[in-house]
């Protein structure tokens, strides 16, 4: 049986390739479709920054590796990020993309060495996790 860690992990890998995979084999009737349903909006900001990626897309990529990434690191999530200036200069197109892939390649390494010497437990006690969800639900509609 699998670990959550491995799922994690095979999580993280499978995202960034697909993200690769998104900007480097486009098919013609993705291309066609994506044009035709685009938020205008986002493109013209894509369009205006000329780094040639979804600079959003990137954006979220690199918050989320940054998120497993402290999950590995320190066992906790915090859901407001340090780097907020950083992260909007990505999704302003600010960054060159070479650069943003080499961020996400260094995170992804980073997350491949604290996965590695993790403390987390590989399965999740599903008796505590249950309770606290039943919690939650009890609070919120009562």
């Amino acid at each position: 049986m699998y670990s959550l860690k491995y799922f994690f992990i095979k999580f993280i890998k499978f995202f960034t390739a697909k993200v690769q995979i998104k900007y480097f084999h486009f098919s013609f009737a993705y291309l066609v479709n994506w044009i035709s349903e685009r938020n205008e909006d986002r493109y013209n900001v894509n369009q205006n920054h000329g780094q040639n990626y979804d600079s959003k897309n990137m954006m979220h990529t690199i918050r989320l590796l940054q998120s497993c990434e402290q999950i590995f690191k320190t066992g906790l999530l915090n859901i407001r990020v340090e780097n907020r200036d950083e992260l909007l200069d990505i999704k302003a197109g600010n960054w060159p993309y070479e650069a943003v892939m080499q961020k996400a390649e260094d995170l992804i390494q980073s997350i491949e060495h604290y996965h590695a010497v993790s403390t987390l437990p590989d399965f999740p006690d599903v008796e505590k996790t249950t309770k606290i969800l039943i919690e939650i639900r009890e609070n919120l509609y009562h």
